[in-house]
């Protein structure tokens, strides 16, 4: 239980390695607050999905948050990517997807793609904690199918 000064949320993310991959430099600030405010101190940050993948083979990470919208590789291309059976570890990492685009379309093409969970932006505090902390309690496995890492029930 927090201490009457302390908020909840606080320290929640201590210990956890987080990815944040957007190519907006004021989600990146944004996101680097509040992971730093929810206990979070392994924070890595990308401006685009190829140096992601890069930081992310270098040191697989606990969480991956990724932005749908980006320029040259979309959030769609990073995940297919980060789940291809050729990326190790790495391809089980859970990922959240972040956006402004919140059709059914979109949702369902970042599940699809691999995301474990999707955030919708502008992005809401205890939303973003929410959903960390549903991913991180998730049962689901990656399976290997084909080529890609897909999220199944366990047995």
């Amino acid at each position: 239980m927090p201490g009457k000064d302390q908020k909840p949320g606080l320290g929640v993310l201590a210990g956890v390695g987080i990815v944040a991959v957007d190519d907006n430099a004021n989600t990146r600030r944004l996101l680097k607050e509040l992971l730093l405010a929810f206990g979070t101190r392994d924070l890595r940050f990308a401006g685009d999905g190829a140096t992601a993948l890069e930081m992310i083979n270098a040191k697989t990470p606990d969480l991956i948050l990724c932005d749908w919208h980006m320029e040259p590789m979309d959030g769609i291309a990073f995940l297919r990517h980060l789940r291809h059976k050729d990326s190790g570890a790495a391809a089980r990492t859970p990922a959240i997807m972040l956006t402004a685009h919140t059709k059914p379309e979109v949702v369902k093409a970042s599940m699809d793609a691999g995301a474990n969970h999707f955030v919708a932006k502008p992005i809401v505090p205890a939303n973003l904690l929410k959903r960390i902390q549903w991913v991180r309690a998730d049962k689901r496995i990656f399976l290997l199918d084909g080529d890609h890492y897909v999220l199944r029930d366990p047995g």
